[in-house]
């Protein structure tokens, strides 16, 4: 429920800009975020669980 009511408040945004290529601009740019963030999150988990001294510290990939 929370990520579609998210997508539409982005989708919105995104089709609130003028042009097409500031369209396009604007959605990579909120990819690169959320891959950005992503990353960040799994790379803090994994190293948090390495100190810790778990033995299984990888993240998992999906």
């Amino acid at each position: 429920m929370r990520a579609e009511v998210r997508a539409e408040e982005l989708t919105a945004l995104i089709n609130s800009r003028p042009g097409k290529l500031l369209k396009l601009f604007t959605a990579i740019g909120f990819a690169v975020t959320a891959v950005c963030v992503r990353l960040r999150s799994r790379s803090r988990s994994a190293l948090g669980a390495y100190q810790a001294g778990q033995t299984d510290w990888r993240p998992r990939v999906g």
